[in-house]
Formats: C-alpha cells, structure tokens, sequence
C-alpha cells in the first residue's frame, strides 16, 4: 500500500507537470486574440500587457512546480525510512512534507495539493500504528527473555507512541507483571531446592505414589504426592495425580452416599418399632473377659528398678566401677527372686585399680573380670559423692548419670551405662512441623547449639537440620532425645491449636399414605319449573297464533291469574320442535334448566399418580386422590353419584448441608442454615377518633417488626481442647425452628357516622406467628479427626381416617362399601454429623492422618 502510494505520489507532480505545460501550449495556440485587437494577419503586434501578464503566469507555474517536486522528494525520503522500519525518521520528514503543502496551499488552492496533504496524514497515522508495534514485537522478545521490566516499559513507549492501542497495552503490561510475579516465586523455589536430595526424594515419592494410586489405595497416594508438592509446589504429574485421585474419591463418595441414604431411610423407619431383645440359652460363657499379656525382659528390669528401694548410700569419692558393683550387690540381696540387676560399663569411665594393678568391671552375669592395667585410659569422669536413704534403684542410676555427665539405657538383660561419646540407642530420624518465628537463631549460632543449650545433645550419628522454605525440621537422634526435642517444641509452640469443625445435617423425611373409601351422594338441582320470574331476561314472548323452534328443550310458561310477577309452568317442548300458541293470550318460553337424563364417569383422577411437576411430595399434598366416580340423573332433576377413593403413595426426601467453620478452644462457633423473615412481634392498638364535622376516623391495629425471625437449623458448638491436644469435649446446641401457621385475635369495632346511621362493624386485623422449634442441649468428647453423629430429633405424625355411613356400613359383607378408612403417616429425622480436626494457626493439620480403613475426605 505505502509502495503503491509512494509511485502514485512520484508520478502526480510529473504528470501534472506534462498536463500544465500541454494545455499551456495549447491554450496559446487556439486562444482567440482579444476584443478589440488587431488579428495575427494584421500589422498590429500583439499588447504589451498581455506578453507581461503571459510571462508571469509561466514563472508562477515554474515556480511552483520547483516547490512541489522538493516536496515530492521529501515524500520520497519518507517512504524510504518508512521500508527500513524507520519509523521516527519517516513521521518526521512526513510532517515537515504536510507543514510545507499546507504553506502552498494557503497560496494555491489547487486539489491536488489538498489531495496531497490527505495522503500526509494518512502515511503519518500508519506509521505511527506500526511504529508502536514494533515496539510490542520488541517488548515480546524481551518478556521470552524474561526481562518483563524492559518489556512493560516497552509497552508504555507503545502507547505514548500511539494512543489508540492503550487499552490492549494496559492487558498486555498486566500480563508481564503477571509473568514477572510468577518467575519471582520459581526463582525464589528454585535457589530454595538446589539440594540434589530433593530431587531424588521427589523422584522416589512420585514412583512410590503411582504404586500406590495402581493398587488403589488413593488415599496414601495422595499424601504421597501432597509431599512432592510441598517440595515442588509446580510438579504437573503430581497436581495431575491428586486430580485424578479426587476423581476417583469422588466415585467412592457417591456411592457412599447412596448406601448412607438407605441406611438412614431405614433408621427413621425402624426408630419407632419395639426392638425384640434376643434370650441366651446358655447362662455362662468360657470366653475371657480379658486378653492374656505378655511381659517382656524389659518389663521385668524396669519394674525391679522402681521397686527396688536402696535403704541407704553413702557414696565419697567412689569410682563408678565401684559405685555399680555396690548397686548390684544391693539389688541381688534386695530381689525376691534373688537374681539382681546387671550392669554394664561402656566408654572411658573411671574404674578401681587392684593391688596387682588391674581394673575391675562389672560384667554380665555379676561376677568382677579383669582388663589388664596398661589398655586403661584416663577420662574426665569423676568420682561420686552422695548420700540417699530409701530411694528407688531406678532414682539411684538416674542421679550417679546425671552427676557423672553419663547415659544409661535399659535393655533386655542389663542396664548400660556408657560415657557421651558411646552411641547406646540406635537413632532414628524424624520430620517436625516448625515455624520460622519460633526458631531464632544469632549470629553465627548453629541450629544444633539452638537446641543443645535447651537440653538436647547430638552424640555421634545425630543430627539437626532446619528447612526454612517448608518449614520443617529434620532431626537424626535417639529415641530419648527425640522425646526431649518434643518436649521442647511443645513448650515452644504456646499457640493453643484451632478447632476445625465441618458438619453434615441429614433430614431425612418419609411419608406413606394409604386410602380406600367409598362416597355417595343424593341430590337435586336447585330449580324450580314450576314457576318462573316475570322479570327473567331470558323468556322470550310469543304472541297467540305465533310458533317458535328452539335448538334445546325449552318449557313454556302462561301469566299467573294469581300475582302478575310470576308465571306458570304449561309444557315442555323438546328439541328443534315447532310449537305454535293457540291461546288468546302471550305466552313465554326460556331454556329448560333439566335437560335429558345422562350419566357420567371417571376413571383416574387427576391426584391418584403424582409427577414431580404437579405433586411435590406428600407434606405439601392435601388432595387424596379420587380412583373412579360415576355420576347419573335425570330429566326430574334427581342426580345420584359415586366415587372410589382408592390410594397408595409414599415418598422420600433427605437434605444435605455441609457448612464448616473453625473456631479457638473454649470460643462458641454458630453455624446456620436459616432463612431470615420478619414477623410482627406486637400490634399497637386501633385508634378511633372523630374529626371535623363529626366524621369518625378509623386507624387500625399497626404491625411491629422489630428483629428477624430466623427459620432453618442453628447449630452452636463450644469446643474445648484437653491438654493432649488430642481429645476435644464439645458442647452442641442445635437448634429447629419451622414457621406453621398464623395465630388470628382479629376482632370488629362497631362504629357509626351520625346518630341516624346504621351501626357498621369495621372489622381490625390482628394476626400473630406460630413457630415449631426443636432444640437439644449436649456435651459429648471426640478425639482429633474423629466424627460424631447426633440423632434424635425425629418427629413422627400419623393421621388416621375411619368413617361409615350409618347402618349401612355395619351390613355384613357390602357393609365395606360404605366405610371409607386412611392413614397418613410422617417421619421426620434429623441427623446431625460433626468431625473435629486440630489445626495450626497456618491451617496445616496438627497431626498426621489415621488409617481407619476408610479413606477421609478432604474439603
């Protein structure tokens, strides 16, 4: 286009130039001479104003045609900048070419020209549109290149550039920020895992979990893969996989629904029925009470060491050889069974020299062996002194350890006592929540000092490690230690645990409804023939020797010779018959109120098969339904009818809330599932005044609406967490309440306008609202991640119909023909199913899932 614009510019200054100089040549060739003048074949020379006028208008043409192809070629120039891209270049030389066309337009209106200046403008706003996208191009190199600053000030050049493309710019710059927030947190992940380990755990965890997810066990395949994000928050096989693991506890929950649906459809229809209590036949029973259990080694030494009591030790400056062979001996003379307690010392521990210059040990078994002096090291460990009455063995080892800077372990055939640097238990490595703020650590300090000066050691083997990006601390170390680091986590974490708390209300409501009765009916239709109304619009009358035809029966009356206001019946005549007055006087006719005798029948009434369209469920269902009615009568006016009410409906319904809510211990948490509806809580009274000119004013009884009526469930529950953190006491409050009619105390007010005036009786409204409400007020204890259900609530109204007509339906056999008997029966069950789960302040679960053969449902 710019190309084609740029020719088509090139070529309109040259051809214009050729067209100028042919019709100038050509005007002076057939220009007539002017009036006046002496011709060409005459003496005369051309005027000497005319040549000079002729000469002018050459050089003006001249000088113009100068001007624009100066013009033409900073056009030129522009569309050269404007191919290589130079778009700054081009929409300068473009405007300095309009400035000057619009100079010599002023001086020269020419069209042209103004076609000129038009393409200008045009070429100036392209190269502006293309300009700033460019520069989008640019910017969108820079954000593949995740430089998203350079790309969004990109951006904002476009749109100072070119305005028009704001609003799409702005889209743009939020996306790169976007981007650029996004590549922040990868980076800030990824300087956060450089340990090659994470990669491999994660590698692991993923191959573990799909094992898991192929043998269906979901639930552990999940926590598997909830772990590789908790290391790679961005993983796409593990979001994948905990996707298609929610499908799947999706299925099973469905099909759990179903099968809780049933079970409690038939609760709430067994509730009632008087359970049948089963009778023993045999009296007694050989199964124990109880289990038979089994003690170990272990069990035997730890219960010697607490019953074992040391009457008195008198310890100064004793070795720990000699101290352990005194706490043996002690222990053997102490023992019912005459065994004792042994000993063992392991590690650099300070032993008594014989007088052959050997030191003893206690061994296995009791009896003193011998090491040879020479191999003997010296260590820090120095002697004892102290001094005890009546205290356990066990206190006794517990003090000589703790005063010695030793350890001891309790094992199936002795106690071990070793100095530090002996490694007695085997360690075990563990994983404990931990958050950033309650580790503060100074500067330089390690990790491990943080928690040697609280009480833990580190012997050979153990270790500590703090990972601060998923707050977690993995600690390597004994058994006992490990207890220490819990306990001093326990003290660390002051913060009292929430209580989460997700609630399941199931009402579940079964109807059942049975009928069969039988109604007949006697009557007649409320017309008299006999006479009729002089007044009645609808006779027609007939003039003596006059006939009329009617399409229906009609009957035809005569004036009564009695009261002129009524008329008496003569005859009826039939259908499309002629009947002709041959009387002396007027007679009357009208459509006959009996027509011919016809009977009728019904079968299957409109309320005897519901549809969900037209039903709804038998609780709002106040019609019964009608089997088959059968109706007759005749001419006379007597009608006879009978209907069969035949019924058996049933239907079901449950509804199903899941609200949660989490709350502290000892805080009450409401959870409501209410429509909130104003009702008047009081009428003031009905005013009766009397204005001006003795005109009474009646002002009636004014409804108060003062707060909301809340209708629906109301569940309030205080939860209060024991001190283990693990079992809940709950207190638990719900509440029923359902709207059931209006309470009417309306009353009337006589009044009159003036003393001649009727007494009128302004009637004055005054209704009031009655309400259903069901409440239990419990306490009950769950553990953490334990479920409750509370039942109870039901309701239960049956409504029985039994009716006969007199005599006739105490006949013996045809005597059910004239009964007619039902029963409509209403159960209504709440259940109510609370789960409690101890969460930290950050919403992580305080501890680790049980396995109870169902796999839990996370929300």
């Amino acid at each position: 286009m710019l190309r084609w614009l740029r020719l088509r510019m090139i070529r309109f200054p040259v051809t214009s130039f050729l067209l100028l100089v042919a019709a100038s040549a050509f005007a002076q060739q057939t220009a007539p001479p002017p009036t006046g003048a002496p011709s060409n074949n005459g003496n005369s020379a051309p005027s000497e104003v005319t040549q000079s006028k002729t000469v002018f208008k050459s050089k003006e043409v001249i000088l113009l045609q100068s001007v624009e192809k100066k013009i033409d070629q900073t056009v030129a120039d522009a569309v050269q900048a404007y191919q290589k891209d130079e778009f700054d270049k081009a929409i300068d030389l473009y405007l300095d070419a309009k400035k000057r066309l619009e100079t010599l337009y002023e001086s020269h209106p020419l069209p042209r020209l103004r076609t000129k200046i038009d393409n200008c403008t045009l070429a100036i706003s392209k190269a502006y549109y293309y300009w700033a996208q460019k520069i989008y191009f640019e910017a969108e190199k820079s954000a593949k290149a995740a430089d998203f600053d350079q790309a969004i000030d990109k951006c904002e050049k476009a749109i100072r550039i070119y305005p028009p493309c704001k609003e799409k710019m702005e889209k743009i710059i939020a996306q790169y920020r976007l981007m650029k927030e996004n590549a922040q947190v990868k980076e800030k992940v990824a300087e956060a895992n450089p340990n090659p380990q994470d990669q491999y755990d994660k590698r692991v965890l993923i191959r573990q979990g799909q094992m898991l997810y192929n043998t269906e066990q979901w639930d552990k395949a999940r926590t598997k893969f909830e772990e590789v994000i908790s290391i790679d928050p961005y993983n796409e096989t593990a979001v994948d996989y905990i996707r298609k693991i929610n499908l799947k506890l999706l299925e099973v929950a469905e099909l759990r629904t179903g099968v809780t649906r049933n079970t409690r459809n038939a609760q709430a229809q067994w509730e009632m029925v008087t359970p049948l209590v089963r009778q023993d036949v045999t009296s007694s029973s050989n199964i124990p009470e109880s289990g038979v259990s089994k003690s170990s080694n272990n069990d035997r030494i730890i219960k010697k060491l607490k019953d074992i009591i040391i009457d008195k030790i008198s310890f100064e400056e004793v070795s720990i050889a000699t101290a352990v062979r005194y706490l043996r001996q002690c222990s053997k003379e102490k023992d019912p069974e005459k065994i004792g307690i042994n000993f063992v010392l392991r590690g650099k521990i300070n032993q008594p020299l014989s007088p052959e210059g050997e030191t003893l040990a206690v061994g296995e078994g009791g009896a003193a062996r011998k090491q040879g002096g020479e191999g003997n090291e010296s260590s820090d460990v120095e002697p004892l002194t102290m001094m005890l009455d009546n205290i356990p063995l066990e206190t006794v080892v517990k003090y000589i350890c703790n005063q010695a800077n030793l350890k001891y372990r309790i094992d199936d055939n002795a106690v071990i006592i070793a100095s530090k640097d002996v490694p007695l238990d085997d360690v075990q490595t563990k994983v404990y929540p931990v958050e950033k703020s309650a580790i503060k650590l100074r500067e330089g300090e390690r990790i491990q000092d943080f928690f040697t000066e609280r009480g833990m050691t580190f012997d050979a083997g153990a270790s500590v490690v703090y990972k601060e990006y998923i707050g977690r601390l993995i600690v390597t170390n004994t058994p006992r230690e490990l207890q220490t680091l819990e306990n001093i986590l326990r003290e660390m974490n002051t913060v009292d645990p929430q209580v989460l708390i997700q609630t399941k209300f199931v009402e579940v409501k079964l109807n059942d409804l049975e009928e069969l009765g039988f109604k007949y009916e006697l009557s007649r239709s409320n017309a008299n023939i006999a006479y009729a109304s002089a007044t009645d619009s609808s006779l027609v009358a007939v003039a003596p020797g006059t006939s009329f035809t009617s399409p229906t029966i009609s009957n035809v009356y005569t004036t009564n010779t009695t009261d002129v206001n009524w008329l008496d019946y003569s005859s009826t005549v039939g259908a499309n018959k002629t009947f002709t007055n041959t009387s002396s006087s007027t007679v009357y006719y009208t459509k006959a109120p009996l027509q011919k005798s016809s009977t009728s029948y019904t079968i299957g009434g409109a309320d005897l098969i519901r549809t969900f369209s037209n039903a709804g469920t038998l609780e709002n269902n106040t019609t019964y339904g009608e089997a088959t009615s059968f109706s007759s009568y005749n001419s006379g006016g007597y009608k006879i009818s009978a209907s069969l009410y035949a019924l058996d409906q049933s239907d079901s319904a449950d509804v199903l809330s899941c609200p949660r809510v989490t709350t502290m211990s000892d805080s009450p948490a409401t959870i409501q599932l209410v429509t909130e509806k104003y009702y008047p809580s009081q009428w003031d009274e009905a005013e009766y005044t009397i204005m001006g000119n003795n005109v009474p004013v009646f002002t009636g009884s004014v409804p108060n609406l003062d707060e909301e009526t809340q209708e629906g469930i109301t569940l309030t529950v205080t939860p209060m967490v024991d001190p283990d953190n693990y079992t809940i006491s709950l207190l638990m409050r719900p509440l029923i309440r359902k709207f059931t009619g209006w309470d009417d105390y309306s009353y009337t007010i006589p009044m009159r306008l003036n003393d001649n005036s009727p007494t009128v009786n302004v009637p004055n409204t005054m209704i009031m609202p009655r309400f259903e409400q069901r409440t239990v007020d419990t306490s009950v204890e769950c553990t953490d991640n334990g479920t409750i259900v509370m039942g109870g609530m039901i309701r239960d109204e049956v409504s029985i119909v039994d009716d006969q007509y007199p005599v006739l339906g105490d006949l013996p056999l045809i005597g059910r023909f004239f009964q007619s008997k039902g029963r409509d029966s209403a159960k209504y069950n709440l259940l109510i199913f609370l789960s409690c789960r101890l969460v930290n302040p950050d919403g992580s679960p305080l501890r680790e899932r049980e396995d109870r053969g169902i796999p839990p449902f996370k929300n």
